[in-house]
């Protein structure tokens, strides 16, 4: 008589986001230097253990605390309408996953960047990223649009890498994330916090998912309502972004509404 056995599913790996602390300088460096990519550039140094050490560098670690992604935000200087030297945009740059096929990843470090950073030292006027024009899709789906940076955000962007000869066209392929795509981008992250497990994109042939974990992150379980309810909020449409509508606007009233 033949006996039939059912095959039991693996418990599902689970990764932790969190943000950086400044005892993860030399883990994140290696990282970085262990996984380079042409379209990853790297920045000076000292400028990048400043990140760390102000917590802005979002990662992702696997059980173990291996990081299998990471993205950092750098403010870049601009002059105002007075002539004042202010952080004018946040550029979310060095945006680097190594655990591959597993849609949602990309948007989870972005989100994660911008909520916070939002909250912290919100930019005068945008975040910004330069990025590889084969993850637009996904860039559309936290409420990123086309943008054509000036010379002056060039600039300034510029002066935190290091140089590479040939390293392409510094103009070419940025985003921004706008006052009027925040309701978005909380959309995006609601959307993992609630719905934790990430399918491999080869998912019904090879049954592979993950599990996303917030819980390293003290200000999700804080402001996990504040968060709700942004993301059911209308600012407008981002591809029509009022340049007179900034972050900091959404920052002061958020910390006016939940800091009592």
């Amino acid at each position: 008589m033949k006996k039939h056995f059912c095959k039991t599913a693996a418990k599902p790996e689970k990764f932790y986001v969190r943000y950086s602390k400044p005892e993860d300088a030399e883990k994140i460096i290696k990282f970085y230097m262990d996984n380079q990519h042409h379209n990853v550039r790297m920045r000076v140094e000292k400028m990048l253990t400043d990140r760390i050490d102000d917590g802005d560098v979002v990662l992702i670690e696997n059980e173990k605390g291996d990081i299998v992604g990471s993205s950092v935000v750098y403010p870049l200087m601009g002059k105002d309408e007075h002539g004042k030297e202010v952080v004018k945009w946040q550029e979310i740059g060095t945006l680097r996953i190594i655990k591959n096929g597993y849609f949602g990843m990309f948007n989870i470090l972005i989100s994660a960047q911008v909520m916070r950073t939002m909250l912290v030292e919100p930019p005068e006027e945008r975040f910004v990223a330069k990025i590889n024009p084969a993850v637009w899709p996904m860039a559309e789906k936290i409420g990123a649009t086309r943008w054509a940076p000036t010379q002056e955000v060039i600039d300034s962007a510029t002066s935190t890498k290091i140089p590479v000869p040939g390293s392409g066209d510094p103009a070419e392929n940025w985003l921004q994330v706008t006052r009027e795509a925040m309701p978005q981008v909380a959309r995006s992250m609601l959307h993992v916090i609630e719905n934790p497990m990430l399918k491999h994109k080869n998912f019904k042939e090879n049954g592979e998912q993950i599990e996303i974990s917030f819980e390293k992150i003290d200000f999700i379980a804080k402001f996990k309502k504040e968060i709700a309810d942004l993301a059911k909020k209308d600012f407008g449409d981002p591809n029509q972004a009022d340049p007179k509508q900034t972050l900091k606007d959404v920052q002061r009233r958020w910390m006016k509404r939940n800091l009592r």
